[in-house]
């Protein structure tokens, strides 16, 4: 339910609809990266990784950071799995 949700707000703040492939590798980007650092220049590059290859607790806390995203810079709420959202 969390990309869904981060397209609809994305949309509601910028007007575009991002497609569900392009939300997935924006969060991966800012939310679950690697950094490549130039030595010659000192620039550094965010390098998307995969989720599929994290335990249970490292996946909750990249979820966390993408919810904590959603709330604070899209004003939407993702509930937790186990919790119930309330529709207005």
């Amino acid at each position: 339910c969390i990309i869904p949700a981060i397209q609809q707000g994305l949309f509601e703040t910028q007007g575009e609809w991002i497609n569900a492939n392009e939300v997935h590798e924006f969060l991966k980007q800012n939310f679950n990266y690697k950094e490549l650092v130039n030595d010659n220049t000192g620039e550094v590059l965010r390098l998307g990784l995969t989720t599929t290859d994290k335990g249970t607790i490292e996946f909750e806390e990249y979820l966390d950071r993408c919810r904590q995203f959603a709330d604070e810079f899209l004003n939407v709420i993702i509930p937790l799995p186990n919790e119930q959202a309330i529709l207005l």
